[in-house]
């Protein structure tokens, strides 16, 4: 909380500036160019920008330039130089960490191909071990469709690994280039497309049998030689099998538009051989189709595509041949079970292709289609089931209308009066009915090409609905305003949710009445929402009544009730009156026996008895509560379980309260990464406990993971609807200034440090001078 308080402090000395994001545009700008060789001349430069823009942009340019300058990252001509056993010729090419020269080896007088890293990534130690990772790949893998390595060096502080050369050849991503200039995507096309890809899929298949998985295949990693023969290249991000120590949870590698599901979660537990299989699919999806599977405007659009929407199918694009488009379909499924289970099948049905037999993919069938995105989009089943019983609801009540009206044209006395009456609610049911059945039409379609799936349009559109056809069935009216407030409570929208029930409960009530048992569901509900909004207040008393509605209907404690009173020891606790809430969970948990799912009852029981703990701070029987539960629980409920998500993120708070960042951070972490698969990337659950993770990476020295964790938070699009979650969106903006502020001062540490032992010859002291 001390790191909460200590950012809000500072939050008006780092107020986010107009330009910054155009200021970053001109830098990146400068920076590909000068990575393709152009000129570094920064004055040229900054004389093509506009003037509001030049002043914030030019002491950040010299800080760069002069840093590349000290650290001699600066572009130079290494041709002629010898490391070792080789003589550089020419550059041949650049990647993100070094560049790659042709090279004569002089003991044999072969041609081969070094890469050399760039001098300012021998200051990492990450770089070096995936730097001399490449090497340790190479050594298992011997194959014609893998570039072979040599050997790894070092000359004059300057890392080097040699490998085969592929003279005359281009890469997949060159080749794509040119097809996009002429486009002809005829028969021909798809076969050579599909030959290129069954040919990396058998190499990558025979990587996969001895333990290494590529982590980083596009079309730029895939080379063409001159007879067609595509070879796979740069396994510097590869992963051993069996070798958990140089890649932690926290690292996302890879290239954004060909990363896996499970790369962008960053959850090395649930990453394996299968994330080549989906990378593989992306580069055969482009290949076909000249277009990325996947795009967007930042890192953090393109990881919500991946994560959660499907592209369109190939042959919808072009005049893909049907089989090769479910190929390419199931090899980028979302799931890992939905893809190919091994690289083997996946170059089997290539090959099924291209022999014109029957491939084993399928399209899905609008029911998967639909499943898998409801189940991306859990607030959008809610939403299709409530409408249907809308739907079914309103067919009923329209068949009753229909028969009173019968009846009134058979009356004698007011059967005119009726009649009109009856005819303008019919009229006014048939209006609603009929813009219900539109909206489900429009909610399958979109479900079908999972495309403009907009949920909260979908629920505006109902209450407006509602609200011009309803005025006389407010009990109708209310029935939907109250399942629209549960589906906004669901996706963290509290304050509207609130809105609505307060609208609608006493319409409810007093068509129902104030005694009915029914009412209690829609108090549980309207307290839950309460709770989870912070108004403690309104929540005991909706939850009180839940609960006793409940009671007196089963004459006895039941599930309901049980759950209603335990929200309410939840709400005891928030409100720090520890004793009543201690004395209510002891009664429940000894209740709780009976009732039904009492093993996750327990479970939430005890965890709030062990966060009751943690408030009185007795910090060591909080953890050892919540290190038991996790070990009794995980196994059979598995991390992504909202049990799991809570209990992480209060064993990570008491780790935190306890002074033991390191568990605490591991905690956060954990629950971050659990969210962000189980919710969407604006929910506030995201917010919070990525918010959290950020601030333990601060407190932990890390400024660069906390930079990114917080980008990602503000580039969600979230919108606050209440002021705590506004001021938890402060924080995260406070979180970042201060984050890019640390980085900043480390990267100047370094360079002083550089030019001190350059200046002097001695080491600098790693204590900064008074």
């Amino acid at each position: 909380m001390a790191a909460f308080l200590e950012l809000q402090s500072m939050k008006d000395h780092f107020q986010e500036n107009s330009n910054e994001a155009r200021v970053q545009e001109a830098l990146h700008r400068f920076l590909v160019n000068a990575r393709k060789g152009g000129s570094m001349d920064e004055n040229r430069f900054l004389d093509s920008l506009p003037a509001p823009l030049r002043s914030e942009a030019e002491p950040l340019f010299r800080e760069y330039v002069e840093l590349v300058s000290l650290l001699g990252a600066e572009p130079c001509d290494h041709s002629g130089r010898v490391l070792g056993d080789y003589r550089l010729l020419e550059r041949i090419g650049r990647g993100g960490m070094g560049e790659v020269w042709s090279a004569i080896q002089l003991s044999l007088e072969k041609k081969v191909a070094v890469k050399l890293l760039y001098p300012i990534y021998n200051l990492r130690a990450s770089s070096l071990q995936r730097f001399q990772k490449e090497a340790a790949v190479g050594s298992r893998l011997i194959h014609p469709g893998i570039a072979q390595i040599y050997g790894v060096g070092e000359d004059e502080g300057d890392l080097y690994i040699v490998q085969e050369l592929i003279e005359g050849g281009r890469s997949l991503a060159d080749w794509l280039d040119e097809h996009r200039k002429r486009p002809d995507l005829n028969e021909s096309h798809f076969r050579r497309v599909a030959e290129i890809h069954l040919a990396v899929a058998e190499a990558m298949a025979a990587a996969h049998e001895v333990g290494v998985w590529h982590r980083d295949l596009k079309p730029a990693n895939i080379m063409l030689l001159p007879n067609g023969q595509p070879k796979v290249v740069d396994f510097g991000l590869a992963f051993l099998e069996g070798d958990l120590g140089l890649t932690r949870t926290r690292d996302r590698i890879g290239t954004p538009y060909y990363m896996s599901p499970e790369q962008i979660n960053s959850d090395l537990f649930d990453l394996d051989h299968r994330t080549d299989v989906f990378s593989l699919g992306t580069s055969l999806f482009e290949s076909m189709t000249l277009q990325r599977a996947f795009e967007g405007a930042s890192f953090s659009a393109v990881a919500r595509r991946i994560q959660y929407l499907d592209p369109e199918e190939p042959r919808k694009l072009v005049q893909a041949p049907k089989s090769l488009s479910n190929v390419c379909m199931r090899a980028i499924a979302k799931h890992p079970r939905r893809r190919y289970a091994t690289m083997k099948e996946f170059a089997d049905d290539l090959r099924r292709y291209l022999c014109g037999e029957a491939v084993s993919a399928r399209k899905p069938g609008w029911f998967r289609v639909g499943e898998g995105t409801l189940r991306r989009n859990p607030k959008l089943s809610g939403l299709l089931f409530a409408a249907v019983i809308a739907l079914i609801s309103l067919a009923g009540l329209h068949r009753q209308v229909q028969v009173e009206k019968e009846r009134a044209e058979l009356g004698w006395n007011e059967a005119d009066r009726v009649k009109v009456a009856l005819e303008a609610k019919v009229d006014s049911l048939n209006q609603f009915t009929g813009g219900m059945v539109k909206m489900v039409n429009r909610l399958q379609q979109n479900l079908r090409s999972s495309s403009g799936l907009n949920s909260d349009q979908f629920l505006a559109s109902i209450l407006e609905l509602a609200g011009e056809h309803l005025e006389t069935e407010p009990y109708l009216h209310a029935i939907l305003g109250l399942q629209v407030a549960h589906q906004f409570s669901l996706s963290g929208r509290y304050t509207e949710a609130e809105a609505l029930y307060r609208r609608m409960l006493p319409v409810m009530a007093e068509h129902l009445g104030d005694s009915d048992s029914s009412l209690a569901e829609y108090y549980l509900r309207a307290g839950n929402n309460a709770l989870a909004g912070g108004n403690m207040t309104l929540a005991k008393e909706r939850l009180e009544i839940a609960a006793t509605m409940y009671q007196e209907e089963n004459g006895h404690e039941g599930d309901k009730a049980f759950d209603a009173r335990l929200n309410l020891a939840a709400g005891f606790i928030n409100e720090r009156n520890f004793a009543e809430a201690r004395s209510l969970l002891t009664s429940l948990l000894e209740q709780g026996a009976d009732l039904s799912d009492s093993r996750n009852r327990a479970l939430l029981i005890r965890l709030n008895l062990a966060i009751l703990d943690g408030e009185e701070r007795k910090y060591a029987a909080a953890i050892e509560s919540m290190l038991k539960l996790e070990q009794e629980y995980l196994p059979s409920l598995g991390s992504h379980h909202p049990l799991m998500q809570q209990l992480a993120i209060s064993l990570g708070t008491v780790y935190a309260l306890q002074g033991n960042l390191k568990q605490s951070d591991h905690c956060f972490q954990r629950a971050w990464q659990s969210y962000l698969q189980t919710h969407s990337p604006d929910h506030p659950e995201v917010l919070r406990s990525g918010l959290r993770f950020g601030l333990s990476r601060l407190q932990l020295n890390d400024p660069e993971t906390a930079r990114e964790v917080f980008l990602q938070l503000l580039d969600s699009g979230y919108q606050p609807q209440d002021s705590f979650n506004a001021f938890l969106l402060e924080v995260a903006k406070s979180g970042l200034a201060w984050s890019e502020f640390t980085c900043r001062a480390e990267a100047w540490s370094r360079r002083f440090t550089r030019w001190f032992v350059s200046e002097t010859g001695e080491r600098a002291s790693t204590a900064p001078p008074e």
